[in-house]
């Protein structure tokens, strides 16, 4: 499955990378810099660089996805929510930090208005709504009363220290995404371990979707992105799919302001006579540093091959 998903992801993507392969002159990469996981400001914690985040399988949520899909030039909000698995190093593979989701964890929350075209395709729109955003929140689990974060409740996401926040922003790359049925025919909603959505079923589809995010340096903490000089630009990238068989469907989702968003997918997720209004969808998502914003494209084929080079070693 992982091999199929690695060939899935971005095929928009990959056709602008191997344009971009041709260009001479500049550099075609994530940018690496310093992170310290334990926030005290230690530039040795984990003895070398970092190009981005490892996220856990997580959820996204097409609030009003129904009539979007069905009504192309729609506009939507996309809330998407997991768990930082690993810190991507400069050879693609996650670096060993054995505290990481045991001493601490890190969680991340976005939003991202998006418009729908034909066919299942979208893009970010032009204009964003005030509950379009990103954040990176820090929480140590050894604290009183402190839980980690839990996919089938939807909680424990943005709790902790916020220690980046950014605002996704439509670009001439990193706008596009897709969602696709690839089989109309009904399956149960939750299929990993106990089936904890009952009776709910859900359609069959996959995509991708990458947005580019200009990162507020105010809100980026320097106890733990060392460098935040050069944290000005960021990308975050899913691969999606329905159903759910590597982690549980989220009953909840946060907010900008913290208040929680239950979704509404009716009896059959996905299905425009399904009885809902939102869509939910299995997310496997990496976030890496843009350099500049000029290299936008180049710095695609960067990332694309990072996240390829580290789906091949991991399966």
């Amino acid at each position: 499955m992982k091999r199929f998903h690695c060939l899935l992801r971005f095929p928009l993507l990959a056709a602008l990378a191997c344009a971009a392969a041709g260009m001479p002159g500049r550099s075609a990469r994530a940018d690496f810099f310093r992170f310290d996981p334990t926030g005290t400001g230690n530039p040795d914690v984990l003895g070398q660089p970092i190009g981005g985040f490892d996220f856990s399988v997580g959820n996204l949520m097409l609030q009003n996805g129904i009539t979007a899909l069905s009504n192309p030039g729609t506009d939507f909000q996309a809330f998407y929510q997991a768990t930082v698995a690993g810190l991507i190093g400069s050879s693609g593979t996650n670096i060993n930090d054995p505290n990481l989701n045991r001493t601490y964890e890190f969680t991340a929350v976005g939003s991202v208005t998006l418009q729908s075209l034909s066919n299942g395709v979208l893009r970010v729109a032009r204009t964003q709504s005030s509950e379009s955003y990103f954040r990176l929140y820090y929480d140590n689990l050894s604290m009183a009363g402190t839980t980690m974060a839990n996919n089938l409740a939807g909680t424990g996401f943005a709790d902790g220290t916020m220690i980046l926040s950014a605002t996704p922003q439509l670009t001439l790359f990193g706008s596009l995404g897709n969602y696709t049925t690839i089989s109309p025919g009904l399956v149960q909603l939750d299929q990993f371990g106990t089936n904890d959505w009952g009776n709910v079923q859900s359609v069959s589809r996959v995509g991708s979707l990458v947005f580019s995010s200009i990162v507020d340096m105010a809100a980026t903490d320097s106890n733990f992105f060392l460098e935040p000089d050069l944290i000005r630009r960021i990308e975050l990238n899913t691969t999606n799919t329905t159903p759910f068989n590597t982690t549980n469907p989220s009953h909840l989702f946060t907010g900008i302001s913290g208040a929680t968003i239950a979704p509404n997918i009716g009896t059959v997720n996905g299905a425009l006579s399904g009885g809902g209004t939102d869509i939910l969808i299995q997310a496997d998502g990496n976030m890496f540093l843009v350099p500049e914003p000029a290299s936008l494209a180049l710095t695609g084929l960067g990332f694309v091959g990072l996240v390829l080079l580290r789906r091949r070693i991991a399966g």
